[in-house]
């Protein structure tokens, strides 16, 4: 029995002298990282944020056996503006509490038994550059946050932003606080974030007529999974929802209610090419209580070369960081011209996106009402132009492969729309709907007289196809130049309608000003009639 012991007691001790050993160890290399960490975010800071300068330091660290505390600054340099001389920088501390792995005890105790090299427990210092903000959390660090590095250099934990309360003259807000978390994997191959904020409510006076206006946001919530994938771009979904958003006279006294907001991106790779979702909703609109309606708006691209895509985007942030670099005098940006270099890169670019055929579509725009919807939809081939189009239209015409757009609207809708629009002006609700009825049934008829639209029903139509240089109008056939002398003729007829009619009203009222201009002409005695004898 007492050999038993003696060795439980002895593997017991070994394996504490392993941990111990470990610890220590990752303690050494915890530095070590921390130290790379920051020195790679400053030079990243550095690439997209010149102004204003962020700088983060490491202004101690005390090294333990299991654990290790260490202090962070972040410096926040303004520049110089209006001919004054730059402000005192802006300090923020953070302390961070970081257990060294292989088994940090936090991980532990709920049962995380993952080696880990280390765990970070960070949060911001109270200090004068933050006293506002922890008077609105009532002492509790404004940011916080909890994270794991694993061995293999990923990293998972959560972020929270505490619950606050700030008040200042007539304006308020209190939020909901925020817990974000996140998964990064090695080298940020791959992000994953989610999060979510009850509610958000922000109070103020007008400006206007200095009534109380409030905006009010419920369940916001926002999830994204994203990679690198071809020419180092993230790809993955994004999407962010709120629940409602509420804006109000008064917090009893909505006048618009937007509820179910949904945001959405979709960016993916098939045959070395991107394609790219990105969708908008709004699931209802109530106006002063009366509920009008929804919509949806779906833009798609497809055959995206993603090379040319990122030459793009960088000589956009490239010209961005410029721009900031080169902020007038007053703090405004100054969007800086291009150097021939980057006018060359990115004509390469253009043609080099348009040699992959690429597609554009909306599909849909989307408005409903109760008494019905309309949409309007759009796809769009195009591809590299030659080089011999002699000019810019020729150009655009070679660029544009195939064209096909839908606009499809419900007369009851546009009814409704215009009862809602006449309700709101203090109209009896029956005569402005029986009004609204005889005004959707006018547009209709002036489209289809003027040949823009087609009437099926209920339905308000138009459609528009192209390629090859014919153009389809409404059923229509005709070559395109024929198409844009018609279009350029119903412009031209309608403003010549316009200046006529309105050059007979300035002709009226100038013959009307004469008439009261012109003096009266002196009365003339009327001679005496002849009396003829009988």
């Amino acid at each position: 029995m007492s050999k038993v012991v003696g060795t439980v007691v002895g593997v017991v001790v070994v394996a504490g002298i392993a941990w111990t050993g470990a610890a220590y160890y990752t303690g050494t290399k915890v530095e070590k990282e921390l130290i790379a960490s920051i020195d790679k975010a400053n030079v990243e800071l550095a690439k997209v944020m010149p102004v204003p300068g962020i700088k983060f330091a490491l202004a101690s660290f005390e090294r333990g056996v299991f654990s290790s505390d260490a202090r962070y600054t972040a410096t926040l340099s303004l520049p110089a503006q209006e001919g004054k001389p730059a402000p005192a920088p802006i300090e923020v501390l953070v302390s961070d509490h970081i257990e060294h792995g292989p088994f940090p005890w936090s991980r532990v105790k709920t049962g995380k038994l993952a080696p880990m090299m280390a765990t970070s427990n960070a949060k911001l210092e109270k200090n004068g550059t933050l006293d506002a903000w922890f008077v609105a959390t009532k002492d509790v660090p404004p940011v916080s946050s909890t994270f794991s590095l694993g061995y293999g250099g990923s990293s998972t934990g959560v972020v929270r932003l505490a619950p606050a309360e700030y008040a200042e003259g007539d304006s308020k807000l209190n939020f909901s606080g925020l817990d974000v978390n996140a998964d990064v994997g090695k080298n940020g191959e791959s992000v994953k974030v989610s999060g979510l904020i009850e509610s958000i409510v922000a109070t103020t006076l007008s400006k206007a007529d200095g009534k109380p206006l409030a905006l009010d946001f419920k369940g916001v919530s926002f999830d994204s999974d994203m990679s690198k994938g071809i020419a180092d771009m993230y790809l993955g979904k994004y999407s962010m929802t709120t629940k409602s958003l509420t804006i109000a006279e008064a917090q009893d006294k909505p006048m618009i209610v937007l509820r179910d907001l949904v945001q959405r991106a979709d960016l993916g790779e098939q045959n070395q090419k991107l394609n790219v979702v990105v969708g908008y909703e709004v699931g209802g609109v109530n106006f002063k209580g009366k509920d009008v309606g929804g919509g949806q708006f779906v833009m798609k691209g497809g055959n995206l070369d993603p090379v040319a895509l990122k030459t793009l985007n960088d000589l956009y942030r490239d010209m961005y960081v410029r721009a900031l670099k080169s902020m007038g005098s007053k703090g405004e940006e100054e969007l800086p011209e291009m150097t021939p270099e980057q006018a060359q890169a990115m004509q390469g670019a253009m043609l080099a996106l348009l040699a992959g055929n690429p597609t554009l579509s909306i599909d849909p725009l989307l408005i409903k009402t109760s008494k019905g919807e309309s949409t309007f939809n759009l796809n769009l081939s195009l591809t590299k132009p030659s080089d011999k189009a002699a000019s810019i239209d020729a150009m655009i015409l070679e660029t544009i492969k195939t064209l096909d757009a839908k606009l499809v609207v419900s007369k009851g809708m546009l009814a409704e729309i215009f009862t809602i629009a006449a309700t709101q002006e203090g109209a009896d609700p029956a005569q402005a709907a029986q009004m609204a009825t005889m005004q959707s049934e006018l547009v209709a008829g002036m489209g289809a007289q003027a040949g823009v639209v087609k009437v099926e029903g209920d339905k308000i139509t138009s459609t528009l196809n192209y390629a090859a240089g014919q153009v389809d109008f409404n059923g229509k056939k005709m070559p395109v130049e024929e198409f844009a002398g018609e279009v350029f003729s119903m412009v031209l007829g309608s403003g010549a309608n316009m200046g006529l009619s309105g050059g007979d009203m300035d002709d009226e009222e100038e013959n009307e000003d004469e008439l009261e201009e012109a003096p009266a002409d002196e009365a003339v005695p009327a001679e005496p009639a002849t009396r003829v004898k009988p």
